[in-house]
């Protein structure tokens, strides 16, 4: 312990008397790993990115050794593995007549507001502003089809059953073929006719799901199954 002791104090003399000891290692450090992945991945805003080390990281307290004027480079990886998650940088550092490579440890992490379940969501309902909440989650090993825009999902149909507090992906959801209120074309068959008249969707509808539509010209409500986004038939 005595001898711990007496090795900390020397190297804090010689740190003092030589005039080392880089300020805020830590955010020089996560600055540059900012700046690293926001040139890879520019859809990542720098103030997304949130950089953060373990206590006591051993490649952090190497840069303590040297002074604010060092230059720090990452030793760019070659193996084309994404400097997202739990990563290990190559550091490269230089300062004066020294120069040192080293690892350092560090997870990044790419926060943002996503869609994400307040509640359940059963299976083949449609689903309400009241079961969607905006929460900031790290999107960084996410695959980029989560929604950032409740209003985009709001009115869409679960194709599964979705948990509560689950980010939403786009294959969790569908739109209706034909929403309440579209202009579709009643195709009406019957004696080896087709008649087309001009009407509106009263609810929404999947392929082959019946609605409830009426004609422009008339008030009276029929049931038509949908056959396209624009189109629905009734037969007679």
């Amino acid at each position: 312990m005595v001898k711990k002791l007496l090795l900390f104090i020397i190297g804090m003399m010689v740190l003092a008397g030589t005039g080392l000891a880089m300020a805020n290692p830590e955010g020089k450090l996560s600055n540059l790993i900012k700046n690293y992945v926001h040139e890879k991945y520019p859809e990542y805003a720098i103030e997304d990115i949130r950089v953060s080390f373990k206590e006591g990281e051993k490649g952090v307290n190497s840069l303590k050794t040297f002074d604010d004027n060092a230059q720090l480079t990452i030793i760019p990886n070659y193996l084309d593995s994404k400097p997202l998650g739990n990563v290990m940088f190559s550091l490269a550092v230089s300062g004066g007549d020294r120069s040192d490579k080293f690892l350092v440890r560090a997870k990044v992490e790419v926060m943002k507001n996503v869609v994400v379940s307040s509640s359940l969501i059963k299976k083949g309902t449609r689903i309400e502003a009241t079961k969607l909440k905006l929460e900031s989650r790290d999107v960084a090993l996410l695959p980029q089809n989560y929604f950032t825009d409740q209003a985009v999902v709001i009115g869409q149909k679960a194709s599964i059953g979705i948990p509560k507090n689950s980010t939403l992906f786009d294959w969790m959801v569908s739109a209706p073929v034909i929403e309440r209120g579209k202009a579709v074309t009643i195709l009406v068959y019957g004696s080896g006719l087709v008649v087309k008249s001009q009407g509106q969707a009263l609810e929404d509808g999947d392929q082959n799901a019946e609605i409830k539509v009426k004609r422009n010209d008339s008030l009276k409500t029929i049931n038509a199954k949908v056959i396209s986004p624009t189109e629905v038939e009734v037969k007679l």
